[in-house]
């Protein structure tokens, strides 16, 4: 089998200067007014206590999914790549049984972990009080910082799957794409998105622009996380981390996927924006929109009239 090749050189270079340049950018905002002005273990609208028990409800729906995709037998995806790959070439299969612990390996579900992570530690936090919370402590930071990196994770995820992933996988193959209606992918691509828009109507937490690098720095780690994954097993995920393509196609792939991100940080902040002068029912309204938009629970509807 052939030797299958590290990323390129000049990729490494890019995601360097991207980290490089995400990490400057965090630290500084970490200075700023703004993040000063947050207090993750507070709600203007519902107790302290009903912020709590919400976030640990969250982190509890988050735990029975990523246990039952741990327990249960996964799917087998088939593996599609852009014509210039190399890939099957390489020795890479067309189709990848999912199973175990491998089953938290994809962007998805990682960002998933790390997203009953913060409900957990938010919602533990709130309930033990605002001394945990208080100006000079790592985990009020730590709070801040999970929620800034992972809302523009979730909002791509759930609207990349809903309106672009779902949709192709359907038309080009309706049976391969059942996967993506599993209970466990559902809740995955739909109750991320409308937990973390209830954590920001109901909570104190912002999505601020100055944190912008946060998402970008995910990003990267998984880039460098799917890099690792194609040495032990030939194959990539997405097709857009497929560094066997073309070298200005890698760089240009990669490079969107990075500043996609930044984008959804800063389409949080403006939703944070433009609705912290006004009362509960304006953020209602504003989370359910958002949320609405990113959720499908049900197959396309033009599969369905092909079926």
């Amino acid at each position: 089998m052939p030797h299958f090749p590290g990323p390129p050189g000049a990729l490494v270079l890019l995601l360097l200067a991207m980290t490089v340049i995400s990490f400057v950018s965090f630290n500084a905002g970490l200075q700023s007014a703004g993040v000063a002005a947050l207090d993750p273990c507070s709600s203007e609208f519902i107790p302290t206590e009903a912020l709590g028990i919400m976030r640990l409800v969250f982190a509890a729906i988050i735990i029975i999914c990523l246990v039952t995709a741990l327990v249960t037998d996964g799917p087998t995806i088939p593996v599609s790549y852009l014509p210039a790959s190399k890939v099957y070439e390489l020795g890479g299969p067309k189709l990848f049984k999912i199973n175990g612990s491998s089953r938290l390996t994809p962007f998805t579900m990682q960002s998933f972990v790390l997203l009953g992570i913060y409900f957990a530690a938010a919602g533990a936090a709130t309930l033990v009080g605002p001394s945990v919370c208080g100006a000079d402590s790592h985990l009020r930071i730590a709070l801040i910082s999970l929620l800034n990196a992972l809302y523009p994770v979730h909002l791509l995820i759930s609207y990349a799957v809903t309106w672009i992933l779902l949709p192709g996988a359907f038309k080009k193959d309706p049976v391969a794409a059942q996967p993506f209606v599993q209970p466990v992918s559902l809740t995955a691509h739909n109750a991320n998105i409308m937990m973390v828009n209830i954590e920001l109507a109901l909570s104190s937490q912002r999505i601020l622009p100055e944190l912008l690098g946060l998402s970008v720095l995910w990003g990267v780690a998984f880039c460098l996380f799917a890099w690792g994954w194609a040495q032990r097993h030939r194959l990539f995920y997405y097709f857009f981390i497929d560094y066997t393509l073309p070298l200005k196609t890698v760089l240009g792939f990669h490079l969107a996927l990075l500043c996609v991100l930044a984008l959804g940080s800063l389409a949080g902040s403006v939703v944070s924006s433009a609705t912290s002068g006004y009362g509960l029912p304006v953020r209602v309204i504003a989370a359910a929109l958002v949320t609405w938009f990113g959720m499908r629970i049900r197959p396309p509807a033009s599969s369905r009239r092909d079926q």
